[in-house]
C-alpha cells in the first residue's frame, strides 16, 4: 500500500516511509495491548469464576446452598 502511494506522491517519499514505519509501531503496540487485555480477562473471569464456585460450594456444605 505505501510502495503505491510513494510512486504516486515522489516528493513525499520521506514522509510516507516515516508514516509507514509508525503505522507498524502502532500496530504492533496495538496487537499486544489487545492480547494483554484478553489474557488479563480470562484470569479475570477464571479468578471469579472460582471465588463464586467455592463460596457456594461451601454454602452447600453448611447446608445453605442457594435458597
Amino acid at each position: 500500500m505505501f510502495k503505491g502511494l510513494q510512486r504516486k506522491f515522489p516528493e513525499q517519499q520521506d514522509f510516507i516511509a516515516k508514516f509507514a514505519i509508525a503505522a507498524k509501531i502502532i500496530a504492533t503496540y496495538a496487537t499486544i495491548a489487545v492480547v494483554t487485555a484478553v489474557v488479563l480477562i480470562q484470569i479475570i473471569g477464571w479468578a471469579l469464576s472460582r471465588f463464586v464456585f467455592s463460596y457456594f460450594t461451601q454454602s452447600a456444605l453448611q447446608g445453605g446452598g442457594l435458597q
